[in-house]
């Protein structure tokens, strides 16, 4: 299909799809709906308040909802465009905003998606609109604002005032004061379930936004071997601070409560072999006792 066949990583997002969200996951094409194993708490919350999965009563999903109203002709609903003034502003923001920062490349739709950001590529059923504005999955930004949690990030958001091309959105003030630069790079070298590698390039310091859920209990953040701090940045995702130079990074899965477990259980077996163990040579001096 022409999804299978563009380069990654990249995400879809079914604007209007008549398939389910997990038949894409099963095709490996990453989708933003759907169930996954990494569609924890914070962003199953945000996909809610973002209004993405909602639907008005005729079906039709709240992100072309701001385009067209339904109108019934002959006692059936059709799509109507709605006028350019009375299309919400802030919504559009919002939601392209929320398609660039998630690395949203290609939406898949029934119906037209009558916004310039984005493109036609293939006609059909659904049509596949390509975002010309998608961020990367790993990206640097310009500034930094610290907002106090992530009610008060959705509600900036939704404002249509938040740029993900330009800012992130701290939850606690950053160790370092970021540098504007053109000339930072960073490129995904592998990308796994389990383990991210990057390699970045930055000649002032920068603060690296990586479009992956944010998961404290899970990922290890390593720049040149070193463990760094990760931080939550846009709500959801995770942000690194970098200072200048080279450098690789890897974000490694490594889940605290996992590994205690694992160990927890280790200990008890080999605990409850020890006294088996214990038990039957006991038993065996015993009836040797016995029998002499």
């Amino acid at each position: 299909s022409f999804l299978k066949k563009q380069e990654g990583p990249f995400r879809i997002f079914q604007a209007a799809d008549d398939k389910p969200p997990n038949w894409y996951q099963y095709h490996e094409i990453q989708n933003i709906q759907g169930y996954h194993a990494a569609k924890i708490k914070d962003y199953q919350k945000f996909l809610e308040r973002s209004g993405l999965e909602a639907r008005n009563r005729f079906g039709l999903p709240a992100f072309l909802g701001k385009y067209f109203d339904v109108v019934m002709n002959d006692g059936r609903p059709s799509l109507q465009k709605v006028p350019e003034e009375r299309i919400s502003h802030e919504r559009m923001r919002a939601d392209n905003a929320i398609m660039d920062m998630l690395n949203v490349k290609y939406l898949l739709s029934l119906y037209p998606i009558p916004d310039e950001k984005y493109r036609l590529v293939q006609q059909g059923r659904p049509s596949v609109y390509e975002n010309t504005t998608v961020l990367p999955r790993a990206y640097f930004v310009d500034e930094v604002k610290v907002l106090a949690d992530n009610d008060a990030f959705f509600d900036y958001l939704m404002s249509g005032d938040f740029d993900p091309h330009k800012q992130a959105v701290l939850t606690e003030e950053p160790e370092v004061q970021i540098v504007p630069s053109s000339q930072n790079k960073v490129e995904v070298t592998s990308f796994g379930i389990h383990e991210i590698a990057l390699k970045a390039e930055v000649d002032q310091p920068a603060l690296l936004v990586v479009s992956e859920m944010y998961y404290p209990a899970g990922w290890l953040a390593l720049v040149d071997g070193e463990e760094t701090k990760i931080y939550r940045a846009d709500g959801i995702l995770r942000a690194i601070f970098l200072q200048p130079g080279q450098h690789n990074i890897q974000f490694v899965f490594s889940p605290t409560t996992f590994k205690l477990g694992f160990g927890i259980t280790v200990f008890i077996l080999v605990s409850l072999l020890g006294l088996l163990f214990y038990g039957l040579r006991n038993e065996k001096k015993e009836t040797q006792l016995a029998t002499n």
